[in-house]
């Protein structure tokens, strides 16, 4: 919207042959001009013009924001992950350790002939199995880091230290949460702005239909030496205005104008679909977070009743009460409940994060 001032230094060199038995005439000539431009702004168009590109600027800054948000998700996210699968390569050394101590227990009752082969082959194989599941949770273990360090930069660094638990989410989710937290959302901010931008673009294309005044004026000197061009007496200068109206394009214009259109048409439904996801994405994670508080605590009472239940099969076996299908069924059961509870408890937490990241923030309304 504002005037363009230039400034130009150019020269030229010209000449005139004549026929037989005269002089060929050359001349060589500086310049020194200025120049000054000004578009008024009759429609509104440059002033549409900026207002959208300071739209598109916010909206752009907006997206930036939720990427950042985006990114701390993400990290905390596979944090939680690299923390699970930790703790599972853990829960499941400790159950290589009890079925080893198994086997032992099993394989010395054949040697005494108290017990037959097929109760030591089932023992092994179990045993073996299980060395099998350490060694992938111990791949799985590694990748998880390693998938950390990269998001944080830091790979390759070798192992890196983590928590050993995943922190209990404690903080229950209150009802009837406003819909103004999604205020907050960076990206659903971001799409309005595109949304408020490209119908200022709209607005542009319209106006670019209708005449264009500009005014112009330019001042300078010139000099057959370019020494002396600035000490010159002779400056020329003018001052002029210009009315234009475009006429004939082959539907230039009027096509530049139904695809801004389009565009603000499409920039609509994409933010009317943001919101809905937003919303949507606030509700599954509210009640995914109830839905797993539930899980969490039937498979506590169950872990508890499983670990009883794997301690009586064993000694039951060994007073010749049940078989040892019933220990490695109790066993199964333990590891199976343990292994849930962690993966779980590893859900509510990254649970949480989804709802920050949902929310834009925390439950309550920043002041």
């Amino acid at each position: 919207r504002w005037p363009s001032l230039s400034a130009s230094l150019g020269s030229n060199r010209r000449g005139t042959e004549v026929g037989s038995g005269g002089s060929d005439i050359v001349g060589t000539n500086f310049s020194l001009d200025a120049n000054l431009a000004w578009e008024l702004d009759i429609w509104g168009g440059l002033s549409d013009a900026a207002r959208a590109a300071r739209l598109e600027y916010e909206s752009d800054l907006a997206s930036f924001e939720a990427a950042r948000r985006d990114l701390v998700a993400n990290t905390v996210s596979l944090a939680y992950e690299a923390i699970a699968a930790r703790q599972l390569l853990d829960l499941f050394k400790q159950r290589l350790v009890s079925l080893e101590s198994t086997y032992d227990i099993v394989n010395g009752n054949y040697q005494r002939g108290l017990t037959g082969a097929l109760d030591v082959y089932l023992a092994q194989n179990s045993l073996e199995q299980q060395r099998e599941t350490v060694a992938q949770q111990r791949q799985n273990a590694l990748e998880a880091t390693a998938n950390l360090q990269l998001v944080l930069g830091r790979y390759p660094s070798g192992d890196m230290a983590l928590p050993t638990s995943t922190p209990f989410v404690q903080t229950a989710v209150p009802a009837g949460l406003p819909s103004e937290l999604l205020v907050r959302r960076q990206d659903i901010v971001a799409a309005w702005l595109g949304l408020l931008a490209a119908d200022a673009r709209v607005a542009v294309a319209q106006k670019n239909r209708f005449p264009r005044l500009t005014l112009t004026a330019s001042g300078g000197q010139s000099s057959t030496s370019l020494g002396d061009i600035i000490d010159t007496d002779t400056t020329s200068w003018s001052v002029a205005s210009s009315l234009t109206q475009p006429i004939f394009q082959a539907g230039r214009l009027r096509a530049a104008k139904l695809q801004a259109e389009a565009r603000a048409q499409a920039l609509e439904q994409q933010y009317l679909a943001q919101v809905h996801r937003a919303f949507a994405d606030v509700e599954n994670a509210i009640s995914r977070a109830e839905s797993l508080d539930q899980r969490y605590a039937a498979l506590l009472k169950a872990e508890s009743n499983a670990r009883t239940a794997e301690t009586l099969s064993l000694e039951q076996y060994q007073r010749g009460l049940v078989s040892f299908t019933t220990v490695l069924e109790a066993q199964r059961r333990a590891f199976d409940t343990g292994t849930s509870l962690v993966r779980v408890r590893t859900q509510l937490v990254q649970n949480r994060v989804t709802l920050y990241q949902a929310l834009g923030g925390e439950f309550v309304l920043d002041e």
